[in-house]
């Protein structure tokens, strides 16, 4: 369970700092402003990087073993998050930041003997040490620079990276890898809070702090992989795994040369850029990337124990698949056509009264209702509740219930995140691994969330009230997290592990608890009292 529990630490940590450093970017200075080679019109802070760099490291403290390569992993955040943060404040050029990296990767490589010693298409043990660990340094800066150039549009950057760390904690799972695995999931929980704020249209970046925390983390987690935790994969998993990030910063480096630029002079010619000058939305763009990544990593997932011929194989047609594509494009001067026409399913809701009930009023009602019932419910329903867990209930239950009387503010960090805790306590006692419930209760909370994920994803895409200047805004990503958890609790029914169900079940509640604390409806006073009473409830049985 300490899986679940770093990934929950990492996203609440970093969906609480995202925030308040929001407010203090402007007396920071750490605002990116608008400029022609940026996407962005309007200035905005990027201090992403603290939620970032702060939920991984307090995950990874609070639930990882640590050894010499945890803290060798975690000196190399702390310093490239110090080094990124000042360039955020005052861009320092590149060469400071490379002494950065420098100083973050050695002490990992030389101290914590964390290098690549197999080689594709070479024997194992026939590179020197000495070679070995020269090109892991050199490979690990490459790919903290990879995730810092490919952070162009909002969410990109951070939903191509949860998808590499999602395929290489599974990998390392399987491996029994228990190490890399938290760290993966540590800094997915991470990215996965900051990425409520970043994803279009973003109120705030990540900037370099949390780009080359990323970057750093994926090179080190594929290192550690294909290296120690599973040496039967094929090394080439790990390119596969970080995927385009590398094949468009070689492209790019490879048109500045050909140009007789500098290989540092920022341009507008990296993929993301690209496909925006042939017309298609931010969000197309960014979905479309990670429908390329997922391909990557997929390939990767599908082919790991085989030969490095054909992942090199699979990973060179992909790349000439995306840049020849692009090519083409531009060649044959090709844009994105428009239509505007409304068919089948959406011709029928029409555009009166049955539209709005349908897609708007129907779906709020019933999140607003379902949340509070379930909690109530699931703290009645489930069969045991120990001492410590009262103990944890009745706690949270005094504090929110103080905050919601002392904090006027319905949308405050401090009350939103006591009920984000109350829904993680209320799910873990009911759906944790200590629990035995029948297949039919199983199958009836799968289908529940299922449902629920659904109609979220509905009411979050239509829902009026959640147009006005807030915090937190619809973005594909959700659509894309939502998708994913429907088909999964749908498709897995009872035999879903229970830490996995948990996951997918906290998720939904969050999402359904921030959609109801966004309306700025008098119903979500119902979700505080069904928290309290619920907490209440668990307390009481835990005791009695």
């Amino acid at each position: 369970m300490e899986t679940a529990l770093a990934l929950f630490t990492a996203g609440i940590a970093s969906l609480a700092i995202v925030p308040l450093m929001m407010r203090l970017a402007p007396r920071l200075g750490m605002i990116d402003h608008p400029e022609s080679r940026k996407v962005h019109a309007v200035p905005i802070p990027r201090v992403g990087g603290w939620g970032i760099a702060a939920g991984a490291v307090a995950a990874i403290l609070a639930w990882a073993p640590i050894d010499t390569l945890v803290l060798s992993y975690l000196w190399g955040v702390v310093v490239l998050f110090i080094f990124g943060a000042l360039d955020d404040r005052r861009e320092m050029g590149h060469y400071p930041k490379f002494v950065g990296q420098l100083i973050a990767v050695l002490p990992l490589v030389l101290v914590a003997d964390c290098y690549v010693t197999d080689f594709p298409f070479i024997d194992a043990g026939v590179v020197p040490p000495s070679i070995a660990m020269g090109f892991t340094v050199f490979a690990l800066m490459g790919m903290t620079n990879a995730i810092n150039h490919s952070d162009g549009l909002d969410g990109l950057a951070g939903g191509e990276a949860i998808l590499s760390l999602v395929a290489i904690g599974f990998l390392a799972y399987l491996a029994d890898g228990s190490v890399a695995v938290l760290i993966a999931v540590a800094v997915t929980g991470a990215v996965l809070g900051f990425l409520r704020y970043n994803t279009h249209p973003a109120v705030v970046f990540m900037g370099d702090s949390g780009s080359q925390v990323i970057g750093f983390s994926l090179g080190v987690l594929a290192i550690m992989l294909t290296q120690q935790v599973d040496t039967s994969l094929s090394p080439m998993v790990a390119v596969l795994f970080l995927g385009l990030p590398i094949a468009d910063i070689i492209f790019v480096f490879y048109s500045r040369i050909r140009e007789g630029r500098s290989w540092f002079l920022a341009t507008k010619n990296h993929v993301h850029h690209r496909l925006l000058e042939r017309h298609f939305l931010h969000a197309e763009a960014v979905v479309l990337i990670y429908a390329v990544q997922i391909g990557f990593v997929a390939c990767g997932l599908l082919f790991r124990h085989e030969s490095d011929w054909l992942l090199a194989g699979i990973y060179l047609s992909g790349c000439a698949v995306v840049f020849g594509g692009l090519h083409l494009a531009e060649k044959f001067d090709w844009y994105v056509p428009r239509q505007r026409e409304e068919r089948g399913a959406w011709r029928w809701l029409g555009r009166g009264k049955r539209k709005n009930f349908v897609l708007v009023a129907l779906p709020r009602r019933v999140v607003e209702i379902a949340v509070p019932a379930y909690l109530v419910v699931a703290s009645l329903a489930v069969p045991d509740v120990s001492q410590s867990q009262a103990r944890a209930a009745i706690g949270l239950a005094s504090v929110l219930g103080a905050a919601l009387i002392a904090i006027e503010n319905s949308r405050s960090v401090v009350r939103r995140t006591l009920l984000f805790c109350a829904a993680a306590l209320v799910i873990y006692v009911n759906l944790g691994p200590s629990q035995e419930l029948p297949a039919w209760i199983g199958m009836i909370e799968h289908v529940f969330f299922g449902l629920l994920a659904g109609t979220v994803l509905v009411a979050i895409r239509y829902s009026p009230g959640r147009r006005g200047a807030m915090e937190f805004h619809t973005t594909s990503m959700d659509y894309l997290i939502i998708l994913v958890l429907l088909v999964a609790f749908l498709a897995t029914g009872p035999i879903i592990d229970a830490s996995i169900a948990s996951l997918g079940a906290l998720f939904v509640m969050l999402y359904a608890i921030e959609l109801i604390i966004s309306e700025r409806r008098e119903r979500r006073h119902a979700m505080n009292v069904g928290a309290i009473v619920a907490l209440l409830i668990l307390a009481a049985r835990g005791f009695l």
